[in-house]
């Protein structure tokens, strides 16, 4: 490693937030375009499962940071941010795109990955 880690200046917690609201924004751009074009096939599961986890973990990434969390693995972040009633859906997209466990049935289950992705980025938009 280049440079020595205490040297390195952390940003702001106004800076965190003000970089993960524009990062939100991006985000619900992404989801809706994907909630509204054209129809997920039931074999893109995989793929859709894999965006809705990748702009979960990120919104919540930011939410951590701000609020002063110094980690960002996936887990750690979802473990801190997320309650695993509220954030079913988010785990389960998690492990389906990390093919932890297999795609479900049913072959709307991408779509319900994006909504909770959607609904996930907005309430951490609304927060910071």
């Amino acid at each position: 490693m280049l440079g020595r880690l205490p040297e390195i200046a952390w940003p702001t917690q106004a800076a965190l937030a003000a970089e993960g609201r524009a990062w939100c924004r991006q985000a619900a751009d992404t989801l809706w375009d994907r909630l509204t074009g054209s129809p997920i096939p039931p074999a893109d599961t995989l793929r859709t499962a894999y965006v809705a986890q990748h702009l979960s973990v990120t919104a919540c990434r930011y939410l951590h940071l701000a609020s002063g969390g110094r980690e960002t693995g996936a887990d750690a972040v979802l473990a801190a941010e997320l309650d695993p009633e509220e954030g079913a859906t988010v785990f389960e997209a998690v492990a389906v795109a990390r093919e932890h466990r297999p795609p479900p049935p049913e072959p709307d289950a991408g779509r319900d990955y994006l909504r909770q992705a959607m609904r996930l980025v907005g309430m951490v938009a609304a927060v910071l």
